[in-house]
């Protein structure tokens, strides 16, 4: 064999081996870019999606407030301290259950200003002006026309979610979602959320990683980073930064959801989609995107084409086929748990909200029992089964005695613990298809299927004498005693309301004959 000969063959083989790792090194790359696009159509779908369930809790959050008794009452009287006292500390427990919002202010709709004296200060409030919020009177008769989640409502919207801009108490990043308070089909008010963003931030750009150098970025129209691991990003004047953004952004609307870009030398691969909530309920529509370096990207392919330059000419396609086919696998095994890493956290998170919400819509925050809707709900369920099977059943409508002289006295505070004592002594007398819910303020309705009067009368009695006989104790350790009135009746051939009005009769004539008493009827 010649030396022309050998040289010949082994400059072929050297030529194969090389065109054989060129054509693999570049199989690779693409195989690690399609990986990402499949993973950052996962990952902003999934997120997309997320986020729109979120954003529409926190509208049914907003519309319940909008639709609590307390806020309207003090909407319709802003100078009755009480009423708007009343509302103040019904928002205010609702913001120590979520401390991710900024504020829980109400918007008055009036046409004729009003004042409030705030820790000594005469507050002027103006239509469209704060006039109750939840951080000690910080922002009363701030607002106004002025924002768009304001403005928005009065324009008839049913909800509105603002832009995303620094806060008017701490100029942190927040939004608003905000929603009309309405009575006889008139707006009176507005009821307002405003998550912070580093709350959203941690929840879905914190939480959420793809390898070392990926993370989630979010923006809106107006070109603003609104969420991103960097919080001197978010709300940024950088005309780098915009400049990026405004170039993802139009990418995306032309339905172009993968691009470089490169910023600070480094160059990155992106894939985002527009959020699309209900069209015209929004200040600016907003963009999920998934950015990772491309050297991490492409970092698979360097690392996998080193063992077949090194291993040389003899072994290289042997070495090529088995990279090959354990690259797809660790390809396709890596993409698979970090997508179901990925919807466990997601369903997780979704089941915990789901529990809440539905807490949320049967029972009082205060006492843990029904609230009104649902012990209506109940009544109703009660009155039909009764009817049906001409089963008796007997309601008690109970208010405690003087109950607003423990509030004046002692406090609020030590009013809300009275309220939690007292409806454990209601739960621990009642038999196990006993109903009970809190009516309102500090009025309860209890419903006994399948009862006589005289065993509502019982029940009644027992629960008197015992809450007659219990000591209260405030914060100061001073000791005290309240009584509790109650009116009992049996269902006859009548609706529910009038059933519901002949006890709340019979309960006003017990507070007529000197309270602490058990009336019939």
């Amino acid at each position: 064999m010649s030396r022309k000969f050998i040289i010949i063959v082994s400059l072929t083989v050297l030529f194969m081996f090389l065109l054989t790792s060129i054509v693999f090194y570049s199989y690779l790359k693409n195989t690690s870019k399609n990986d990402f696009i499949d993973v950052g159509n996962q990952f902003t779908s999934q997120v997309s999606n997320f986020v729109k369930f979120w954003v529409k809790d926190q509208v049914r959050i907003v519309k319940g407030i909008a639709e609590d008794d307390r806020i309207i009452d003090a909407c319709l009287n802003p100078e009755n301290e009480d009423k708007v006292l009343l509302a103040e500390n019904y928002l205010k427990k609702l913001h120590e259950k979520y401390p991710y919002y900024e504020n829980l202010p109400i918007a008055i709709k009036s046409k004729n200003s009003i004042s409030r004296n705030i820790n000594g200060k005469n507050i002027v409030i103006t239509n469209g002006t704060f006039f109750i919020d939840t951080v000690n009177g910080k922002t009363i008769g701030k607002g106004g026309m002025n924002y768009s989640y304001i403005s928005e409502i009065f324009k008839g919207k049913s909800y509105f979610i603002s832009e995303i801009y620094p806060s008017i108490l701490r100029k942190n990043p927040i939004f608003v979602i905000s929603a009309p308070i309405y009575h006889n089909s008139k707006i009176i008010g507005i009821a307002i959320v405003s998550p912070q963003m580093e709350y959203f931030t941690k929840l879905f750009v914190d939480s959420i990683k793809h390898g070392k150098t990926g993370y989630m970025i979010y923006l809106d129209e107006s070109f603003q980073v609104i969420a991103h691991p960097n919080r001197d990003y978010i709300l940024t004047k950088d005309k780098d930064i915009i400049n990026i953004s405004s170039n993802i952004i139009s990418k995306i609307d032309k339905g172009q959801n993968l691009f470089e870009a490169s910023y600070l030398g480094v160059d990155k691969y992106y894939y985002g989609k527009k959020i699309n909530f209900e069209p015209g309920h929004y200040k600016y529509s907003e963009y999920v995107i998934l950015a990772q370096e491309k050297s991490e990207v492409y970092k698979s392919a360097y690392f996998s084409i080193k063992p077949i330059l090194f291993f040389g000419l003899i072994v290289s396609i042997i070495v090529i086929a088995i990279i090959l086919l354990i690259a797809d696998i660790n390809y396709k095994e890596k993409k698979e748990e970090q997508l179901l890493e990925m919807n466990e956290t997601l369903e997780n998170i979704v089941e915990e909200r789901t529990k809440n919400l539905k807490s949320m819509a049967l029972r009082d925050g205060l006492t843990n029992l029904y609230n009104h809707q649902h012990i209506h709900k109940l009544l109703q369920n009660e009155i039909n089964i009764a009817k049906k099977n001409k089963k008796p059943l007997t309601i008690i409508f109970g208010d405690l005695d003087l109950f607003k002289s423990v509030n004046d006295i002692y406090g609020h505070q030590t009013g809300d613990n009275v309220l939690k004592e007292i409806s454990k002594i209601f739960k621990k007398n009642l038999r196990k298809d006993d109903i009970v819910g809190r009516y309102g303020g500090e009025e309860f309705l209890f419903v006994l299927p399948d009862s006589l009067l005289n065993e509502g009368v019982s029940l009644a009695e027992r629960i008197r004498k015992e809450v007659e006989e219990f000591t209260f104790i405030c914060d100061n350790s001073v000791k005290f005693n309240i009584t509790v009135s109650f009116g009992v009746t049996e269902l006859k051939d009548e609706s529910k309301a009038d059933f519901v009005k002949r006890s709340d009769l019979l309960l006003y004539k017990a507070k007529e004959e000197g309270r602490n008493r058990v009336v019939v009827g």
